[in-house]
């Protein structure tokens, strides 16, 4: 059975061989023990080593090599036999505008170096040594992955070579399963390989051994940018560019467009929703079960509470995370109150998919409410 993943999120599956799971000696990196008090000399060290690994201890290289000649204007007869564009070697106003753009450029690479050393000694002492060099680490990957790229280069040459890349193709009648997994607002400086300083090794992981979309533009807000992945086409097309879905608003994706799933049932696939739907609800026909979706639990507004999954609007509130089959009416699911909904939404994943007939195609639209705001991390009592 082969699944392509489209990756925009997270993933908690037992499916997926996760080195980080279920390992009682692992501690994530941000937890790194940072009490120890760090002396000037450990902190020199340091910062001399991560130098050497940005290869700042190298001089500033110039833009421009100029020529120290001296012109021959003692004589006459050599000068005159030079030709103009012998010459203009001997161009002092030339050479001058050179070192001044030498010195500028050189003065623009040591800000840029404080910056960045400025940056580690700051990360080492807050947050540890790992995290600072895991920092250098990403930086020089992103400097490498910018000189490949002014020089015309792939970037991702060997993906593309071992049959990973876009190149590879389902044959006819080959139905691949398709899992799309979405980060709500997560921006793109968001994630380790981006130079970030929040550390995301698995995604890091998924990445390395996928494609990455590097210049991906998507809308600044949710319901643009999610009936724009639904349709294919720009909001604007069907006055969607105003804003997001408000809980009372009468509005929704137009019924005369058509969805994705509903595309992809049309080619025998099994389409299924988890997490956050924002695209209307103010009737029946605007439904994910009704807009091409076989299944979908989650729930239909904007930002809620992760726990209580309550959404409040104007001073009314109101409970909201559902279960619904295309056909069938719906169940408000009360027993999931005051469950994390990352958890529940990566729990509910793996049931589906644990039931799912490998021989029929289907689509898995995994769409979780996080990073959005309210910003509720995940709370874990010992007792």
């Amino acid at each position: 059975m082969k699944i392509l993943l489209l990756f925009f999120g997270f993933l908690k599956s037992k499916s997926i061989d996760d080195p980080f799971e279920h390992s009682e000696n692992y501690r994530p990196i941000r937890h790194e023990e940072i009490k120890e008090k760090l002396s000037d000399n450990k902190l020199r060290a340091y910062l001399a080593k991560a130098n050497v690994l940005l290869g700042y201890d190298k001089p500033v290289k110039t833009l421009f090599e100029i020529e120290d000649l001296t012109p021959p204007w003692e004589d006459e007869e050599a000068w005159d036999a030079l030709v103009p564009k012998e010459r203009n070697r001997f161009n002092f106003r030339k050479k001058d505008a050179l070192r001044e753009k030498n010195k500028r450029a050189a003065q623009i690479e040591i800000d840029e170096r404080m910056k960045v050393q400025g940056k580690f000694l700051e990360i080492i002492q807050h947050k540890g040594k790992h995290v600072a060099f895991y920092f250098v680490s990403q930086l020089n990957k992103f400097k490498e992955k910018q000189r490949l790229r002014k020089e015309g280069k792939n970037i991702e040459p060997e993906l593309v070579r071992s049959g990973r890349g876009p190149t590879e193709r389902p044959s006819l009648g080959k139905q691949p399963h398709f899992l799309f997994i979405l980060a709500d607002d997560m921006g793109y400086h968001d994630i380790g390989y981006h130079q970030a300083e929040i550390l995301t090794p698995f995604m890091d992981k998924l990445a390395t051994t996928g494609v990455r979309l590097e210049q991906y533009y998507v809308q600044p807000v949710c319901t643009p940018t999610r009936v724009q992945l639904m349709t294919g086409r720009y909001q604007i097309r069907y006055g969607m560019q105003h804003g997001v879905v408000r809980p009372p608003q009468p509005d929704g994706v137009p019924l005369d467009e058509k969805l994705l799933p509903e595309a992809l049932r049309k080619c025998g696939y099994n389409t299924e929703m988890i997490g956050k739907w924002h695209l209307g609800m103010f009737t029946e026909d605007y439904l994910p079960q009704n807009r091409g979706f076989d299944h979908f639990m989650g729930f239909y507004t904007g930002s809620q509470d992760f726990y209580s999954h309550n959404k409040c609007f104007s001073g009314m509130c109101g409970y909201d995370f559902r279960e619904a089959t295309a056909g069938q009416p719906e169940v408000i699911r009360w027993d999931l109150n005051n469950t994390y909904s990352t958890g529940v939404f990566a729990d509910e994943l793996e049931k589906r998919l644990s039931k799912m007939n490998p021989s029929e195609p289907s689509f898995t639209y995994l769409s979780f409410q996080a990073v959005h705001s309210p910003l509720q991390g995940l709370i874990m009592i010992s007792y």
